[in-house]
């Protein structure tokens, strides 16, 4: 464990997702969280990350890389973080996302609370598998979900489990910089996956932009490899207007920031429910223009500050595009609305709320 910071502060353990990468190269939205809110936190000196290996892990943090061999195998991830784990003696342990690891986590570190921090909706399960993960549920300290959306699922689902808190994923509003002039990019950043209305978000561009030319598109998307047979239809697709729209793969966040920061509209057409949406709050934190399907979590993050879609279709996305290309005052008035809404995420003010869950289950531990 960090070996830094006062004597008396507990030592929190944070254990990522297997197939994660902590680091600035090619962090998933699960590892931007997991570094922010540590990054932000009262238990920052105190705090150490078990997160798979990799060549550059983020700096300034405790982190303790699980070799790769060893990553590769559930079982064998699990025996070296009960040896790590064991010898280290936090206070508590927090597990990203993976609910199988929490729960034998659980089971393997008895009188240390385990809290699982969920980023996805916990789906229902039926006859024994439901009342097997109901078991493994039950034996969280806290379940932590970043949304309304993903609690009242799971309480709807799971009613027997009352120990929840919502914690909503935050940024350094601080850190950005919104362009006062944007450019006349359209801009969509997001995973390769038919639930994420890329394909949709794309043909409605080509559409539109066809009729602007003084408009450009900027799609920016992250797990090519995920389905190959999609992202091969995407490049398929953008290849066919090649001097409107450029298509970049995985991107490191510095570069997505920056062109959030620039952009004059971002499209989040998310088909499925998003638990959460942190794509929309960073293009509210970039001053663009936002123009999202409000599934889910989505909702939550924006308020009144997006264009909604009724529904995630070309025509939809065409005219809402089209619509904002043609009024620039509109714009203005979503972006304007978008940093305003995009403070109320700021890290300061939520990582507080993750270090009050923190300090409620420390002093339930000591009672």
């Amino acid at each position: 464990m960090n070996p830094g910071g006062a004597t008396d502060t507990p030592r929190i353990a944070v254990v990522m997702p297997r197939g994660m990468s902590f680091g600035p190269g090619r962090a998933s939205s699960i590892d931007l969280c997991a570094h922010d809110f540590i990054r932000h936190s009262r238990y920052r000196a105190t705090t150490t990350v078990f997160a798979d290996e990799l060549a550059q892990p983020y700096e300034g943090l405790g982190v303790d890389l699980i070799p790769g061999r060893l990553a590769r195998s559930h079982i064998m991830r699990l025996i070296w973080l009960r040896q790590r784990l064991s010898r280290a003696r936090p206070a508590l342990v927090v597990v990203h996302q993976h609910l199988p690891t929490a729960a034998w986590l659980a089971r393997l570190l008895p009188g240390v609370p385990v809290l699982l921090h969920a980023h996805n909706f916990l789906k229902a399960k039926a006859g024994r598998s439901h009342r097997a993960r109901l078991r493994q549920m039950q034996r969280f300290a806290r379940l932590i979900c970043v949304s309304d959306a993903v609690r009242e699922t799971l309480a709807r689902d799971y009613p027997e489990i009352t120990a929840t808190v919502t914690v909503h994923n935050g940024l350094d509003i601080g850190a950005w910089r919104p362009e006062p002039a944007r450019e006349n990019i359209v801009l969509l950043v997001g995973r390769a996956a038919p639930a994420k209305g890329v394909r949709e978000a794309v043909s409605a561009m080509q559409g539109v932009l066809a009729r602007h030319h003084d408009w450009r598109g900027l799609v920016i998307l992250s797990e090519r490899q995920a389905e190959q047979a999609f992202s091969a239809g995407i490049e398929a697709l953008v290849a066919e207007t090649p001097d409107r729209i450029a298509l970049r793969w995985q991107r490191p966040f510095a570069e997505i920031k920056r062109a959030n920061e620039t952009a004059a509209i971002a499209l989040v057409p998310s088909v499925w429910p998003e638990p959460y949406g942190r794509t929309a709050l960073e293009a509210h934190a970039g001053g663009a223009a936002l123009i999202s399907s409000g599934t889910g979590g989505l909702r939550e993050v924006s308020g009144e500050a997006a264009c909604f879609l009724p529904k995630v279709d070309v025509p939809h996305l065409t005219s809402a595009i089209e619509a904002l290309i043609r009024d620039a005052a509109a714009r203005a008035r979503l972006a304007a609305a978008g940093l305003e809404r995009a403070r109320q995420f700021d890290l300061a003010t939520v990582s507080g709320r993750l270090d009050a869950v923190y300090d409620d289950v420390l002093a339930q531990r000591k009672a």
